[in-house]
């Protein structure tokens, strides 16, 4: 993407959920202590909330997580709010629909439980007081939203004759300042997630067999590597380089795990794609994105195919003879 005009790189994502709390304040007489009641306050469930109503909240707060760990730019100042790349905007709709198929679903099967739900609070808060009917929302649907709009973010045009020059001048130079901002943040953001992902990596292999890369470390720097591309609307093409030779050689490493049977027995024969050995890679990509490094590289060289003893064992250690004079009353 090139580094031009912000207000042509994507749109502003504004996602609003609701859901209902089912919570209310219990009454001052109701909180059995000797505390001021400016420090002390007390709330009352008005239903079972791990039970109902968490499926629903986790769905509402997954969709904004999803999106800004996938196709969002980081870093973007307005609480709230996400900035989509245009290459993006599909994709997050689509997301966005499902998630509202899913809150959708979830809400349709609270409804039936509804009064059940209120007779299970009648039950636990009535002896002591803290039932009241009038509390519940008759129309507890009303009480669950998920909706989302996209915004163009745009300079204030003189021409809309909304606000006077010297306000026009001010809100211009407001925007113009958080846009610098927005753009140094991601960068930073997209160059610190990188170097904690080669981090992990680097880590991940100081800790075991420095020929095989765990899969899951792998794949991170991968999924990584793909968002980037789809967020880079401020071009870093410094970090591009370093990302596209980090691409290079993930894609030349073997992640495969042997078999069972192979991982069982120590005298098993390696396998005839071995991993590229990481000290043969560039190590300028890893130092340039991260302050840590992986080990150093083995200098003992293999053994020749001729060579009598099998390279995947251990060479017996050799036992020297020694001479003894013969005893004269044995030998006579």
């Amino acid at each position: 993407m090139e580094n031009g005009n912000i207000y042509h790189d994507g749109v502003v994502l504004i996602l609003e959920t609701s859901c209902w709390g089912a919570r209310k304040k219990l009454p001052q007489e109701k909180i059995n202590v000797s505390a001021d009641p400016k420090f002390v306050s007390g709330t009352k469930r008005m239903v079972d909330h791990e039970k109902y109503l968490k499926p629903i909240r986790r769905n509402q707060q997954r969709a904004p997580e999803r999106i800004r760990d996938r196709w969002a730019v980081p870093g973007f100042p307005l609480t709230g709010a996400s900035f989509i790349p245009k290459a993006n905007i599909e994709t997050v709709d689509s997301a966005l629909e499902e998630h509202l198929r899913a809150h959708e679903e979830l809400v349709r099967e609270f409804l039936p439980l509804y009064p059940r739900m209120k007779e299970e609070a009648r039950a636990e808060l009535e002896p002591d007081g803290l039932y009241d009917e009038e509390e519940y929302p008759q129309d507890v649907r009303a009480r669950f939203g998920f909706t989302w709009k996209y915004v163009m973010l745009e300079a204030p045009e003189p021409s809309a004759n909304v606000m006077t020059a010297p306000m026009l001048e001010r809100e211009k130079e407001k925007i113009g300042v958080m846009i610098e901002e927005f753009r140094a943040n991601a960068v930073a953001i997209l160059r610190k997630e990188f170097a904690q992902a080669v981090a992990n990596l680097a880590e991940c292999l100081k800790s075991g067999n420095k020929r095989r890369i765990k899969q899951e470390s792998l794949e991170s720097l991968t999924d990584w590597m793909e968002r980037f591309e789809r967020v880079n609307i401020n071009n870093d093409r410094e970090l591009a380089r370093i990302v596209e030779t980090m691409r290079g050689l993930v894609a030349g490493t073997n992640t495969r795990e042997p078999p069972p049977e192979t991982r069982s027995s120590p005298r098993s024969r390696p396998s005839s794609t071995p991993a590229r050995p990481l000290s043969s890679r560039p190590e300028a990509a890893l130092k340039r994105a991260s302050s840590r490094r992986p080990g150093r590289e083995s200098t003992r060289q293999p053994r020749s195919p001729s060579s009598k003893t099998r390279p995947w064992s251990t060479p017996r250690k050799s036992t020297p003879r020694t001479w003894r004079r013969p005893n004269p009353e044995t030998t006579s």
